[in-house]
């Protein structure tokens, strides 16, 4: 699965990709849900301040993020349920709009792109306060990265909500057996 943090760790390249965090203080990030300077937001997404650094903590360019929420605070509407399928159709417009638009300085990565040009999702990525540092959320069992389940008839076969109709999102570790809805993290 494709994954941003290549582009946020400097271990792997010369160059990384930083978001400014509020403080630099843990006592003050352990007290706030989100740790970033958040420059916009809405119900589906952030837009948070960062910087593309050199492996000695240079700054090179100043950039924003545009990065999907964990989960959504949209009011449920009968008539025009937004559903998973529905915002990922919104995140491929968005993209496409400013993928075409040269005039905004967007910068893409080719990570996030499939062989057609279309934006693919990245896996999930946690966030420690305390170290400061992206990871990949492990596996509890057996420390394999957790993935998001697209699979509807496999989430409904074990009593959740499928991707494609709702707002749920689930992980799971493809690595080991899950048998029981509790082998999915929300």
């Amino acid at each position: 699965m494709r994954s941003l943090h290549t582009y946020l760790s400097s271990d792997t390249s010369n160059f990384s990709l930083c978001p400014i965090p509020v403080s630099t203080d843990i006592i003050v990030l352990e007290k706030i849900p989100f740790p970033f300077q958040i420059i916009l937001e809405n119900e589906y997404s952030r837009l948070i301040e960062g910087r593309i650094i050199t492996d000695n903590t240079s700054e090179i360019k100043k950039v924003f993020l545009l990065i999907q929420k964990d989960y959504y605070t949209i009011k449920k509407d009968e008539l025009r349920p937004i559903t998973n399928q529905e915002i990922d159709h919104l995140w491929q417009k968005t993209f496409s709009f400013h993928n075409h638009n040269k005039n905004n300085q967007f910068i893409s990565l080719s990570a996030q792109l499939d062989q057609q040009g279309n934006l693919t999702p990245f896996s999930p990525l946690f966030f420690c306060k305390y170290n400061n540092q992206f990871f990949p959320p492990p596996c509890p069992r057996c420390g394999t990265p957790l993935q998001q389940c697209y699979d509807d008839h496999f989430l409904i076969s074990l009593g959740l909500q499928p991707y494609s109709t709702s707002l749920r999102r689930y992980l799971h570790c493809t690595g080991c057996p899950s048998e029981e809805a509790d082998d999915f993290y929300t």
